[in-house]
């Protein structure tokens, strides 16, 4: 799926730049106002996919030690991400919920790029080229596209946590099912 969705979001991107349609946004693969480094989004998304390969394998493997609470109420462990080692105490409880979470959440950020790419080019206006019009008169750079990136990827996360936390449950209640040896 991942690997479905770079490349329509390869595709679009590239179409809509070699036909003067839209602009890249990301900074780390734009070049210039009217190309992107094509190398750079493919070496980053086989990085990428590798590095989420190996989240949810962990996290997979882990999920039995997530605490019923943020099994129950996923949005208790929305904004509470922020740490360095995931395998600590303090940590291990809610990490595999997020390590579950952002895999799901990198697929709706690539589909929302094909969407927001698709609808460039057929009307020539992307869907976060509103939010975009909001906030450029007062950001600008890598700023601006780690604020816009935030605003418009929360609802993804929120999802994809609910989602994550219903997959980590067993179907008789809350706790994974332990397999015996």
């Amino acid at each position: 799926m991942f690997i479905a969705l770079t490349y329509g979001d390869y595709w679009t991107t590239n179409f809509a730049i070699t036909n003067g349609l839209a602009e890249e946004f990301n900074p780390a693969v734009r070049d210039g106002a009217t190309s992107y480094k094509a190398w750079n989004m493919i070496g980053l998304n086989i990085v990428f996919l590798f590095a989420t390969s190996g989240m949810l394998y962990w996290a997979i493997n882990n999920k039995s030690r997530i605490s019923d609470i943020y099994l129950k109420y996923p949005v208790l462990a929305s904004f509470n991400y922020f740490y360095i080692n995931p395998v600590s105490d303090k940590n291990i409880v809610k990490s595999p919920l997020h390590l579950l979470a952002f895999p799901l959440c990198c697929l709706f950020a690539k589909a929302f790029a094909i969407t927001s790419n698709a609808l460039g080019i057929l009307y020539g206006s992307g869907l976060a080229e509103p939010v975009v019009a909001v906030l450029a008169p007062y950001l600008s750079g890598t700023l601006l596209y780690v604020a816009v990136t935030g605003i418009i990827f929360t609802p993804f996360w929120m999802m994809s946590l609910y989602i994550a936390a219903f997959a980590a449950r067993d179907r008789n209640g809350f706790r994974p099912v332990a397999v015996a040896a």
